[in-house]
């Protein structure tokens, strides 16, 4: 076994001293043949200069060149232990990336960035003309220009000019966007209504008045708790892995984040153990402006224990696949487009992939084939070619079917966590889900069992699910009416069709139920028992199992 191993001295942490051109060279000569890179204790901060610069396409995130200050590019058995280590990122410098590698650990530090990733607004009034709120400028520098708001970041400037921000209310789930001024960006089919303004700068407040076109005025309550999430376009995760097998990562605390905790793709076998978040170390209302832990296409198993984690702006978990959109049929080639935006450059599909061709209206399977080859056949990324030897269903294709891969899922394990103060956990898939022996609370959905073919194109129905021995409270204090959630995106709860197998939630401890602790459609075989709600047996009204018109 190899056991080289190299050292960052914490001289390199003395006043705010750059980081990562020392820290990818190392890596840079572990990569030949492994071994471990260790910190010695210390705050060391990582910038943009020295970092390695290539191309990467996380789905769900926004695809592009990246600064990534730890490169783990075509590696095997690397150990990156902190040592305890405090690492801060600057600017748009992206942290970790593990790609086509195996047997890699990240352990022992805590992640942090240099500024905030949110800036909090409070609506101060409200009018029919317009809204006014506070911005602690020195916090969040700002200004107003031309009715744009801009705000003075590390990266640059974030400017409406080049499009929305989104608002996020800390005290329920409520996601709107808002434009000011005249702006660049297109605002057809997006996913929360908008306001539409001009801004002004009057010394002590900004003054938004609305526009003719704006959707909605201000949602918000005079006081409520409010931020604009200035990392929006999520250019950055903490930690991106792809096409890789084994990666651990244990031990490491995050501060704040500008993004997601977690992307991993086509990957087999993560495990995340001892994860923690810490918001006091600056005061933030915030830790992760989107999902902790987001895994797409992947396989093996997808291990999640041990773990302390609240505040994000988006879900704490979401592990699904992808749908493609059949556009048309060549022969043995199958034309395919994906269907968002920040899924460009991602190719679901690997050769001896078996994939299912789906009826858009009715999610039944009516082809089967196995891929033999793949390819982008389009500039913007989001077209692809697939070529297929069919086992069946071949004359049954027409544009619009939607295309899984329901082979590459994990098997999901998620036991003796805490998560509070989040949207919803997002699981599905074929695999094995085992959700165990964790403490939930102060969320809009403890779970939700969902295919998300709707806007997000996310594909998983499931096979086994077991929910049991957890501790449900508050589940639906930011919104929502059922702890957790199952159903079919897209369909009526009376029209879904079947498409989920077996979940079983049994053992379970609910706290502070408003509505129902189980709310369930297009799943063949629910099985819910004892469970016990404040301290009795939860009673079957509390249950909704809409069954198939």
């Amino acid at each position: 076994m190899n056991t080289r191993s190299f050292t960052v001295p914490a001289a390199l942490a003395a006043n705010g001293v750059n980081a990562t051109p020392q820290v990818t060279a190392l890596l840079e000569r572990l990569a030949e043949d492994g071994g471990m890179l260790c910190f010695e204790p210390g705050t060391y901060h990582f910038y943009e200069d020295g970092a390695l610069s290539g191309f990467f396409a996380p789905s769900n995130n926004l695809s592009g060149t990246k600064k990534v200050c730890f490169p783990l590019l075509d590696a095997q058995n690397i150990t990156v232990d902190g040592g305890g280590s405090v690492f801060v990122f600057h600017g748009k410098a992206f942290p970790f990336i593990v790609s086509e590698c195996s047997d890699i650990t990240l352990k022992n530090f805590t992640c942090d960035t240099a500024l905030p990733s949110v800036a909090a607004i409070k609506i101060t009034e409200k009018t029919e003309e317009g809204f006014c709120a506070v911005i602690d400028r020195k916090k969040s520098p700002f200004r107003t220009e031309n009715g744009h708001l801009l705000f003075e970041l590390e990266s640059g400037v974030l400017s409406t000019e080049a499009g929305k921000v989104s608002l996020h209310s800390l005290d329920r789930i409520n996601i709107n966007y808002l434009y000011a001024g005249d702006a660049a960006q297109d605002k057809t089919g997006l996913a929360a209504p908008f306001m539409d303004t001009d801004a002004f700068d009057l010394g002590d407040k900004i003054y938004f008045r609305y526009r003719e076109d704006t959707r909605i005025s201000c949602p918000y309550e005079i006081g409520e708790r409010v931020v604009i999430n200035l990392e929006g376009e999520r250019e950055r995760a903490v930690f991106f892995f792809e096409n890789s097998e084994r990666v651990t990562v244990e031990n490491v605390t995050i501060r704040r984040g500008g993004g997601m905790g977690i992307i991993a793709q086509l990957c087999t076998d993560v495990t995340v153990r001892n994860m923690r978040t810490d918001k006091t170390a600056h005061g933030d209302s915030v830790t992760l402006t989107a999902d902790a832990f987001h895994l797409v296409n992947c396989d093996g198993v997808f291990e999640l224990a041990d773990c302390e984690m609240s505040s994000f702006l988006d879900d704490v978990c979401n592990v699904h696949g992808v749908y493609t959109v059949l556009d048309r049929v060549s022969s043995d080639v199958l034309h395919t487009h994906l269907g968002h935006a920040e899924q460009s450059f991602f190719c679901p599909y690997k050769s001896g992939d078996r994939l299912v061709v789906l009826d858009n209206n009715t999610l039944d399977a009516v082809c089967e084939a196995i891929v033999k080859d793949v390819f982008f056949s389009s500039n913007d990324g989001m077209s692809l070619s697939v070529k297929v030897e069919y086992k069946h269903g071949a004359g049954a294709l027409k544009p619009g079917f939607l295309v899984e891969n329901p082979d590459r899922m994990p098997d999901i394990h998620i036991h003796g966590n805490d998560f509070s103060d989040f949207p919803a956990f997002r699981l599905s898939g074929a695999g094995k889900i085992r959700f165990e022996n964790n403490v939930i609370s102060d969320c809009m959905a403890a779970i939700k069992f969902y295919d998300l073919a709707v806007y997000w194109y996310e594909s998983g129905r499931i096979r086994d699910a077991r929910v049991t021995h957890n501790r449900l409270t508050g589940c639906n204090k930011l919104g929502g009416d059922a702890f957790i959630d199952i159903r079919v995106s897209g369909f009526e709860p009376e029209k879904a069709p079947l498409i989920h197998d077996r979940i079983e939630i049994s053992d379970n401890t609910f706290e502070k139920i408003q509505k129902y602790a189980v709310r369930a459609c297009g799943v063949k075989e629910l099985v819910v028992k004892d469970n016990t709600l404040d301290g009795a047996p939860l009673d079957e009204s509390k249950i909704l199992h809409i069954r198939k018109a």
